[in-house]
Formats: C-alpha cells, structure tokens, sequence
C-alpha cells in the first residue's frame, strides 16, 4: 500500500538572499577582523616608544604617529599595516626636519658614523676593489656623529604580538559567523 504525499518547503528564498549578502558582508567583516588583530601590535609599539625613547617632545610625536589600518583592495583582498606614519599635520610636528616614521628606521636599524660637515665623503665599506675600505673623513676641526646601535622598537613589538592575528581573527570572523 502506498501513501501519496505532497511536500511543500519554504524559505529557501531567505537563505539563497542570506548566502547573497554574507559574499556582499564578508570582506567588511574580515576588514573590520583584520583592524582588531593589529591593536595588540600598535599597543605594544606604543609601549616600546614610550618606555625606550624618554626624550621628550620627539617621543610624544612618535606615540602619536603610530597607527593602524585595514583597507578593502580594488580586487576584493584585505590588507592590513602597522607602523609609524607621517602625521605631522595631526601632531603639529614643526620642530624636526625629520619626519617620524625617518627617525624610526633610524632607530631600528641604527646610524653608521659620519661626519657632521658639510661636503665631506662618509664611510665605504669593503668592496672587492678596495678590500679595506675608506674611514670617514672630516674637515679639519669638524665634529664626528659617532652613530648609534640599533634599537628595535617597532620589530620587537611585532615579534612578539603577530602571532595574536590569526586568534583575534577567527575569534571576530566566528562572531560575525554566528550572528547569521
């Protein structure tokens, strides 16, 4: 004996939209992800500045300049970075010829001596014509900058934070997931 049934399924129309808007959402989603996931990094970066670098006025423009962004590319990928960046404008940064993110290559990666004066020829490191170089070499009665060891402000806080992006990523993206 058999028993004919009629079925009748509703709500596909809701899903096929919702799967249709989650493709539209998901790159603001993961943007937004991707923007939570460098605080810790700024944050540390930050830290690093303040405790490393007490030398005032200069200290405060290079806290300000640190920032991060997430951005959205012209092909749909997210991108992310965090670093320090050229704000003068907003830190009324006048007082250096130097802008901030400059002054912070220099100090990770430190300053090589030189000479002070104008019109002098800095070091030349070894090269297979000249196997020992050539000091630097000042005018007569000119100051020598003796340079500086490297102090990896910005690296450090990266070392020690990156691995943080991807939790804080998928923790945000489960999140958003869920709200579905």
């Amino acid at each position: 004996m058999s028993v004919k049934a009629k079925l009748t399924a509703t709500g596909f129309q809701d899903i096929i939209r919702d799967w249709e808007n989650l493709a539209q959402d998901l790159p603001t989603s993961i943007q937004k992800g991707v923007d939570n996931s460098l605080l810790p990094i700024a944050s540390a970066m930050r830290s690093n500045t303040t405790m490393m670098f007490n030398k005032g006025y200069m200290t405060g423009v290079m806290v300000e300049s640190i920032s991060h962004t997430a951005t959205i590319g012209s092909d749909d990928n997210v991108y992310g970075s965090v670093g320090i960046y050229d704000m003068s404008r907003k830190t009324a940064s006048t007082k250096r010829r130097l802008p901030a993110p400059v002054l912070a290559y220099m100090y990770e990666h430190g300053i090589r001596p030189h000479s002070l004066a104008s019109g002098v020829k800095l070091e030349q490191l070894p090269t297979e014509k000249s196997p020992r170089g050539k000091a630097a070499v000042g005018k007569q009665g000119r100051l020598m900058h003796k340079g500086s060891a490297p102090i990896p402000f910005l690296s450090s806080a990266w070392d020690a934070n990156s691995q943080k992006i991807t939790p804080i990523l998928v923790a945000h993206m489960d999140k958003e997931i869920s709200k579905l």
